[in-house]
Order: structure tokens, then sequence, then C-alpha cells
């Protein structure tokens, strides 16, 4: 018997912009409304993730198979703020995004900030569970008129 071993490890700060531009591209549609429809360009927000952001990366071998983007440039307020969470739906429920969330929250704390925020669509019941198992809750009436809420986490 053969068994399929996955050798999954996470890295920070080494992707190259084309794969991750071909992830967010080939993902489009795991997004909740889909990246596509919430940014006028994903090349763009691709660029703006690579310039501005820490990104947190987990591979299963040398295959990309989730990211954690999170911005850490406001000094000061220390507060964080995490533009997205994507994971290859053949990897969902496997650990791998609370795995990542855990990566960049741990490294937000080395850097001295006191909070992360986040918004995610009131729908997207499975990104809310993520994110409160991991420590985020609602702000009470926040509700935006696109549908979004948000979620913050003191460090």
């Amino acid at each position: 018997m053969i068994w399929n071993r996955r050798y999954i490890h996470y890295k920070m700060n080494t992707i190259s912009t084309d794969i991750l531009k071909t992830f967010y591209e080939n993902n489009n549609k795991t997004f909740y409304p889909e990246l596509s429809v919430q940014v006028s360009s994903i090349s763009d927000y691709i660029e703006k993730i690579k310039n501005n952001a820490e990104i947190f990366e987990a591979y299963d071998n040398d295959l990309l198979i989730g990211v954690v983007a999170i911005y850490l440039n406001n000094l000061e307020t220390k507060t964080g703020f995490i533009t997205s969470v994507i994971i290859d739906k053949e990897y969902h429920k496997n650990g791998i995004g609370s795995e990542l969330i855990k990566n960049a929250i741990n490294y937000a704390k080395e850097k001295g900030f006191k909070k992360i925020t986040l918004e995610v669509f009131s729908n997207n019941v499975l990104a809310i569970k993520l994110y409160s198992k991991n420590g985020f809750v609602k702000k009470a009436g926040n509700c935006k008129d696109n549908g979004f809420i948000n979620m913050e986490l003191v460090l």
C-alpha cells in the first residue's frame, strides 16, 4: 500500500510576484466574493501586497498551497491588517489557514504590534469560523454597506 504523505512547510516573504499572481488568479473563486470582483486589478493588488505586506506562505513540497498577507506598516497605532487569507481548495480544513494566521500573529507580536484587524464578507461563514477560532472577534454594529464586517484581535 502506498500512502500519500504530504510535507507541508511554511515560509515568509520568499515568493516571487509571478508565482503569487498565478496563485491568486487560479484561486480567485475561493474568495467570497471572488477577488476579481473585490479589486479593480489582481495584478495591481498583488503588486501592492508584494511591496507593502508581510507574506506568509504554505507549501506542499514545492507547491504553493496557501498565503496570508498582512500589512504591518501602521507604526503609530501598532495595528496590523490582514488583507488576504487564501488556501488552495484541495487543502481546506487541514489547519493550514490557522497555521499561517498563527505565524502572522506571532510575527506581529514580535514586532510590537498591539492589534490585528481584518474585513470579511458577512456571509463567509467558513472564514468567520477560521478567524474566530484564532481569536478574532466581530466588532459590534460594524456591518458595512458592502456586506463586509470588521474583526479584530488584541495581542
